[in-house]
């Protein structure tokens, strides 16, 4: 499932429908979220905060840019 919603929504993303594409991001960071894998969160926070760019929503995708700058920074120094 987790792969599926990530795929779908760089594909959304590539056909310019970054609603959708938002859609599926948020559904794969949940399911991250639930499994508690922070490498993947990361590099969820980091697509949406794109996919928000995108959407010239600047300030919002600076938020998810900086929880997954947060969540680098954590596992860079405990690994």
């Amino acid at each position: 499932m987790l792969k599926k919603s990530n795929n779908i929504g760089l594909i959304l993303k590539d056909k310019g429908d970054l609603a959708g594409a938002l859609e599926y991001a948020k559904k794969a960071l949940t399911i991250d979220e639930k499994s508690q894998d922070e490498v993947k969160m990361a590099l969820r926070y980091n697509n949406i905060g794109y996919i928000l760019q995108d959407m010239k929503k600047e300030s919002e995708a600076q938020e998810y840019f900086k929880k997954a700058s947060e969540i680098e920074r954590y596992l860079n120094r405990y690994n």
